[in-house]
């Protein structure tokens, strides 16, 4: 008998004198969550290349920040990795890995015509050109240039209206800056 009592104690279908009489509810049922495993951590997997995007333009200054193209970039990245003295580098080709975004301006902020600036952002590297071949030119560089020049060129026009000789300078600008494009991506719109 003391085996049978044991039984139903464990099974809970007897009670000590000292419990308190059995409620008429239906007992609730009661969810185990299962215990984990604990294993070794995981290797840390080697590092990847940052992704994102790359852009290749020539290095300038444009409203407190730093230009290569038509795209902007903080001055505290530039800094990071070309050097506090990096506005020696002005005009040069450089090559910029980072996130490319664009900022939607607000109704009062002075903004570019079409309401947005392009920018690279989480930059992971910025490091001076070595010539073409380390950074070649893309068609669309070479087209977005002679779009360029061609804004320029009609400006040019516009504003020389019928003055002596200014026709011919335009012209000449015109050439200089598409083969200047043709060469190395930078719109130079100068009679050369």
């Amino acid at each position: 008998m003391p085996e049978r009592l044991l039984t139903l104690l464990a099974a809970g279908l007897v009670g000590c004198a000292h419990d308190p009489p059995p409620k008429s509810s239906p007992p609730t049922a009661v969810t185990v969550a299962a215990v984990p495993t604990v294993s070794a951590p995981p290797a840390a997997a080697p590092e990847a290349p940052a992704a994102g995007d790359e852009i290749i333009g020539t290095l300038a200054t444009s409203k407190g920040m730093v230009s290569l193209g038509e795209v902007l970039l903080n001055v505290h990245d530039v800094e990071a990795h070309l050097g506090k003295d990096w506005r020696r580098h002005l005009g040069r080709r450089v090559r910029a890995h980072g996130r490319r975004t664009v900022y939607q301006c607000g109704p009062q902020e002075q903004c570019l015509i079409d309401g947005s600036i392009p920018l690279l952002t989480e930059v992971s590297d910025v490091s001076l050109c070595k010539g073409k071949v380390d950074c070649p030119l893309s068609e669309a560089d070479v087209e977005r240039c002679v779009a360029s020049c061609k804004v320029e060129s009609d400006r040019c026009d516009e504003a020389a209206g019928k003055e002596t000789g200014a026709q011919r300078r335009c012209g000449c600008a015109w050439v200089s800056c598409e083969d200047g494009c043709k060469d190395d991506g930078e719109v130079l719109f100068l009679c050369r």
